[in-house]
């Protein structure tokens, strides 16, 4: 069997699952957008509370009552979720085999373990992909009611872009973990822990203008919602962290993988 078809075939599961989370929870957050939505008294809520906090949850300078804003709000939420998405996926498409012990399986297939590699990866790419799609047709879904504008649409499309490269980022990261542990519970265990380490940086960092150099070591700050809102793109430097991380990542999983023993 086609190795690609299969791992899309073994992971169809869980991505219908998340895709039923990621549904569920934007059409949640957008039911709650209704008490917000073009009401200036919510509005004021935001001006009373510190900046630090503001700026730690992005909530700093965002308007509630539009759509933008509340979205430049959500979409921390989202990269979070898509986050331990993709790094878990990363790590499990590596790392099944020994799980399930099918080990045997995999090394009697006709082809090189690099080319196996390229299948799996391809597969966990258009796995993150289809969520990502998910994801947008769900927050489409939930600003109907509201009378979107193309701003409002072209603004969504921006946001799945960043979505996505925060997903390459976690999913190489999740590959290399998993290619690099030889014990596959504790590789899923630094996986998850890797998304919520790199969440914490992001808070501290917007406490403290002291360590703004930590901006650099997490993906949550490489494309903040509230920034995309403002300069309608993204800034060349975290692009070109996300491609040196993405490739390094790719470069250790595909010499490391091929030359491991695998546990039968």
């Amino acid at each position: 069997m086609n190795v690609f078809i299969r791992e899309m075939r073994d992971h169809m599961k869980g991505l219908m699952i998340w895709s039923g989370i990621i549904l569920v929870f934007m059409l949640m957050v957008f039911v709650e957008f209704e008490a917000y939505y073009e009401n200036p008294e919510m509005a004021e809520i935001l001006d009373v509370m510190p900046r630090g906090m503001l700026e730690a949850f992005g909530m700093y300078g965002a308007n509630l009552t539009t759509i933008n804003g509340y979205m430049s709000i959500v979409a921390l939420y989202l990269y979070i979720m898509l986050g331990i998405f993709a790094v878990l996926l990363g790590n499990n498409i590596i790392g099944k085999e020994e799980r399930d012990k099918t080990g045997e399986f995999l090394l009697s297939m006709p082809i090189k373990r690099y080319r196996v590699l390229i299948s799996k990866v391809l597969a966990a790419v258009l796995n993150c992909f289809l969520l990502m799609v998910v994801a947008g047709i769900g927050i489409a879904i939930a600003i109907t009611p509201y009378r979107p504008q193309q701003e409002n649409f072209e603004y969504i499309i921006r946001i799945l872009g960043a979505s996505f490269m925060i997903q390459m980022i976690f999913l190489s990261l999740g590959l290399f973990i998993a290619a690099s542990s030889k014990v596959y519970k504790k590789s899923s265990a630094i996986a998850v822990a890797l998304v919520i380490v790199t969440y914490i940086i992001s808070v501290i960092q917007s406490l403290s203008k002291s360590v703004e150099f930590l901006k650099y070591f997490t993906p949550f700050k490489y494309f903040q919602a509230s920034d995309i809102l403002q300069h309608n793109g993204f800034e060349g430097i975290y692009l070109a962290l996300t491609g040196i991380i993405v490739l390094l990542a790719l470069l250790g999983v595909f010499y490391i993988y091929p030359r491991r023993d695998l546990k039968l």
